[in-house]
């Protein structure tokens, strides 16, 4: 199974752009790479994190 595309932004960045503008943060990433996407937000050496921005229910 292929995962969903990454921010190629670094990790650290990705992670202080997720606390200074959580919402913004993640509006634009999926903005640009659609419903679900990846990202490392939890430090340097952070394991990916798959995103649902809009969940079918």
């Amino acid at each position: 199974m292929k995962s969903p595309d990454e921010l190629r932004t670094p990790a650290l960045l990705q992670t202080l752009q997720l606390i200074k503008n959580p919402t913004g943060f993640l509006t634009s990433c999926a903005n640009r790479y659609g419903d679900t996407f990846t990202v490392r937000v939890l430090g340097l050496n952070s394991p990916p994190v798959v995103f649902f921005s809009s969940p079918k229910q």
